[in-house]
Order: C-alpha cells, then sequence, then structure tokens
C-alpha cells in the first residue's frame, strides 16, 4: 500500500525503472555514484528501515536474489561494515576508537544503539555474507564467493592483484570446510591461521 508522503514510495511509482519483479524494482539513482547505480525497493510500503523485525527474513532473501539477478554476480559486492563485536558473544562494545568512541550492544547477530532498536553497525564477517548468499538466498557458491573478492576487487580497480588465484597476484587465501567455515587463513601467501 503506497502512501502519499512517503519519498520512497513516490520513487518506487515515479524512478527511472530498471526492473521490476518479486515486489521489488530497481531505479537509477539520481546521483550515482558508479556507472550502474541503483536503488533498490520493495513495492510495498515501509515505515522504517531502522526496525530490523519490519523487514521478515524471507522478503530479505527475496530482495537480496533480485540484486544478484538484475546486476549479476560481476557487479555485486558483498560488504560488511564490520564491528569489534566479530564472532563475540552479546554485550555492549564501542564502535570506533576505544577512548571515546560510541557505545554500542550487540546481540550476537545485528549492533543496536543503546536503548534503541536503531541499526549501530553489523557484527557479521564477510565468511557468514558468502554463507548467507549461498545457503539463505540459493546462489551457487561460485557466484557467491565471486561477490566476496574477484568483484569488489575489480570495483575499486585492484583486480590485477587481488580477487582470484592467477599467477602474480597476492596469495590472499581462506581454506573453508564442508560447512563453509573458515579452517586456514593466508595472507601473501603466509599462513596466519
Amino acid at each position: 500500500m503506497s502512501q502519499p508522503d512517503c519519498l520512497f514510495c513516490h520513487l518506487v511509482a515515479n524512478g527511472d525503472h530498471v526492473h521490476a519483479a518479486d515486489g521489488f524494482v530497481a531505479i537509477r539513482d539520481i546521483q550515482p555514484a558508479a556507472e550502474t547505480h541503483l536503488l533498490v525497493l520493495p513495492e510495498r510500503h515501509i515505515d522504517t528501515f531502522r526496525q530490523i523485525d519490519e523487514f521478515p527474513d524471507e522478503e530479505a532473501g527475496r530482495m537480496l536474489r533480485f540484486v544478484a539477478t538484475v546486476k549479476g554476480a560481476d557487479k555485486t559486492a558483498l560488504v560488511t561494515d564490520c564491528s569489534r563485536a566479530l564472532d563475540q558473544p552479546p554485550g555492549m562494545y564501542t564502535f570506533g576508537p576505544l577512548d571515546g568512541g560510541e557505545p554500542f550492544y550487540s546481540d550476537g547477530s545485528v549492533g543496536l544503539l543503546p536503548d534503541s532498536p536503531s541499526l549501530a553497525s553489523s557484527v557479521r564477517g564477510m565468511d557468514f555474507m558468502v554463507r548467507h548468499m549461498h545457503r539463505q538466498v540459493g546462489l551457487e557458491l561460485p557466484a557467491a564467493v565471486r561477490m566476496a573478492s574477484l568483484t569488489p576487487a575489480t570495483i575499486i580497480g585492484l583486480q590485477d592483484d587481488l580477487g582470484s588465484l592467477t599467477p602474480g597476484k597476492r596469495a590472499d587465501l581462506l581454506f573453508l570446510d564442508a560447512g563453509l567455515e573458515i579452517r586456514r587463513v593466508f595472507v601473501d601467501g603466509e599462513a596466519v591461521t
């Protein structure tokens, strides 16, 4: 249901549509930061994206599949703004410098502002993102890995040095087990774990 005073509902109705399917629409950004900068929105009205419980897991998965379908693995990069609460138990942590940073609460899945449902940061690493895109979103594993390696390297212009296994490139490697959990890490060809 559209709301007349909602900017996002206006964009869904009137934006420069590139693709629409499965309850989502991709529109061209009016001030693109990249050649194919798109804004993806649900077609339904949502009061706020600040409350994490308003976007059901199933709908979030469909939205991620929509993005991967519209852009493809070669133009979709997985990112994380992970904080120092990565892989830590629920509790209070500091975002930014330990001396003078901002406190936030991690529930083990996301970082939240104290006494608020507003998001502060992610507490999930890139390994989680790859597993999630493969298992919950349904992308083929090579596509999910590419979105975490070669695609971001290409976006920032470092594809000649990073992002794939090719002679002459840095040997930054993760060895994963059958459950896609990290078992070994190599940086510049040297084992660090």
